[in-house]
């Protein structure tokens, strides 16, 4: 009897998940091409840097304090993007595959970023994993990795100008 009662509790459990799967099972390749901004944050991390004697020292674990960074889709039609992370924003191009979305972006420091989100959730929810690769140049190179999970959020609305009134003329 009492491994029958286990077996139960066991099933309800599985029922219960198996619920929750289905209900955020949609497409992940669909709902990621589908985004317009993702808002992406890091849970684990790594940083690396040269040393002159060409040594290589790691710096782990990640900063609490990183923020993460915003993803968003400037333009579909060209492939452009804009990673937006602290007060900065840095263009970039994109593109999708069957992996996911990759987006390298060039600052103004020669540093490139690569960021990958994959189209596939991360357990039973709707956020997608990810990775941002940074290579930073300088007088020692830096090379960061970090990890995490993206959102899709909606776009950010561009500032409009308020519509003529009816029956407006342009004045020349």
């Amino acid at each position: 009897m009492g491994n029958r009662g286990g077996w139960t509790v066991w099933g309800a459990l599985f029922l219960i998940l198996g619920l929750g799967v289905a209900a955020v099972a949609g497409e992940p390749e669909k709902d990621l091409q589908q985004a317009d901004r993702l808002a992406c944050a890091f849970l684990k991390g790594i940083t690396a840097g040269f040393t002159p004697q060409g040594g290589v020292n790691m710096k782990p674990p990640l900063d609490p304090n990183t923020p993460g960074l915003t993803i968003d889709i400037a333009d579909r039609a060209k492939g452009r993007a804009v990673l937006e992370e602290d007060d900065k924003e840095t263009a970039g191009a994109f593109l999708f595959s069957p992996l996911g979305l990759s987006v390298m972006a060039r600052d103004g420091s020669g540093a490139v970023t690569l960021v990958t989100v994959y189209a596939q959730y991360s357990g039973i929810s709707d956020n997608f994993l990810m990775v941002s690769s940074r290579h930073g140049g300088g007088p020692e190179p830096q090379i960061s990795q970090r990890y995490g999970l993206c959102r899709s959020v909606p776009a950010r609305k561009a500032a409009s100008q308020p519509a003529p009134a009816p029956g407006a003329t342009e004045h020349k």
